[in-house]
């Protein structure tokens, strides 16, 4: 089998206000994955929210744009190739959801790593990594398209709630409240979430508010108290404990050491 062509590749973490004007490669493929944060995509006239586990897949000539939030701007890695096993071929949607993030993010960054490096049989290995990615992404679709309609329902509850968390991520939330906006029970909303993601919902909203965290300390210069207080943290060392759990380090020296690693 033949393996795909890298061509070029480009992991950028933006500023917040940073955007993309339209362009359109006449002779490659890109695949446009989101790592963290949020914005939005437009590809062929059609405008799409994008957030951390999307994947945008472009086609030859057409035009696309992006722009990242201006307060929990995104990380995305782009990568142009052409060629391809044909197994994978066939007509894929323009927007996909990855759900284990982490794989994805594991093959990045061994892509970034052999590219740096340019040992010998780099130019295959990148195509090895490529192909990888490829098939996380096949399997993506292929889940998409052969979910029954109850799955599919559990995974709108789920986006549901991750979209609400996302706008309320500095208030105080209960459960009750999440369990409203998707008409159901706190004890059944609490199953499907988890299910779906893998995470309990106040697990997840400690997530979003440490990335949240995380964007405020590279792009503003406001301290450890100030931010856990904009984030609705009453409490700066439960706040701290929390920041600690989900990236294992403590705020204070993610502030001096590790702000600008992605």
């Amino acid at each position: 089998m033949e393996l795909p062509e890298v061509l070029f590749t480009h992991l950028y973490r933006c500023e917040p206000g940073w955007s993309m004007g339209r362009r359109a490669h006449p002779d490659c493929q890109e695949m446009f994955f989101v790592l963290e944060g949020r914005g939005s995509f437009t590809l062929e006239g059609t405008r799409y929210d994008a957030e951390a586990g999307d994947v945008f897949l472009i086609g030859p000539g057409q035009v696309h744009c992006a722009e990242a939030d201006p307060s929990d701007p995104y990380v995305y890695y782009s990568l142009h190739y052409s060629g391809g096993p044909t197994s994978l071929g066939g007509r894929y949607p323009s927007k996909v959801r990855v759900e284990d993030l982490s794989e994805v993010r594991d093959v990045i960054y061994k892509m970034e790593a052999e590219k740096a490096r340019r040992r010998m049989g780099c130019k295959e290995m990148m195509g090895a990594y490529l192909l990888q990615l490829l098939t996380l992404v096949a399997r993506a679709v292929h889940r998409e398209d052969t979910s029954s309609p109850l799955e599919r329902r559990h995974r709108w509850v789920a986006e549901r709630i991750k979209e609400y968390l996302q706008d309320h991520m500095y208030e105080r939330i209960t459960l009750a409240e999440v369990a409203e906006q998707v008409s159901l029970s706190p004890h059944y909303c609490c199953l499907i979430f988890r299910k779906v993601t893998g995470y309990t919902i106040f697990q997840y909203l400690n997530l979003i508010r440490v990335e949240r965290a995380k964007a405020l300390f590279r792009h503003s210069h406001l301290n450890v108290t100030e931010v856990a207080q904009e984030l609705g943290y009453k409490n700066v060392y439960y706040f701290s404990r929390v920041f600690k759990k989900v990236t294992g380090v403590p705020p204070s020296r993610f502030v001096g050491d590790d702000r600008k690693i992605v």
